[in-house]
């Protein structure tokens, strides 16, 4: 996967897309960069879980594997349950409103998290603690990025 530091704005889709926004970065991480560690909250978490399950968009032809891992493992597919079934990850983007801006996270994003102790910038945890993934309002966004 492509690296791209917290919060550097992303040159897909091009800036002051349709959104009116250029998305940034966030959790795009690979050998090469730096990332904080630490922990983040359990809501968080369960979340970040949930939008991973109900709300990616720019599905890509194939998946993206954990360069963290630093084994064989990390040329497996990341697999983790969700509501009883078997989620895969690295397949796809999940975005996200703050204030005033957009963030766009792999959903590799879950794993740096929970395996890796990926510790995202505070204003992101916050926006993914307030997203209301079931509402018209999000559900209409996540269509017009997945549109881009």
């Amino acid at each position: 996967m492509v690296y791209h530091p917290d919060l550097a704005p992303l040159s897909y889709p091009p800036p002051e897309s349709e959104t009116g926004f250029t998305p940034l970065a966030i959790g795009w991480l690979s050998k090469l960069g730096t990332y904080t560690t630490g922990d983040t909250p359990e809501a968080f978490r369960a979340n970040l879980l949930e939008l991973c399950a109900k709300a990616t968009v720019r599905y890509t032809f194939g998946y993206h594997f954990c360069e963290l891992c630093g084994n064989e493992a990390s040329y497996v597919i990341t697999q983790v349950q969700y509501a009883g079934e078997e989620l895969l990850l690295g397949n796809g983007e999940i975005w996200t409103i703050g204030k005033s801006v957009l963030y766009a996270a792999p959903t590799l994003i879950y794993h740096y998290v929970t395996v890796h102790n990926y510790q995202p910038p505070y204003e992101y945890i916050e926006s993914v603690l307030t997203t209301e993934i079931d509402s018209a309002e999000y559900r209409d966004f996540i269509e017009q990025i997945d549109n881009l």
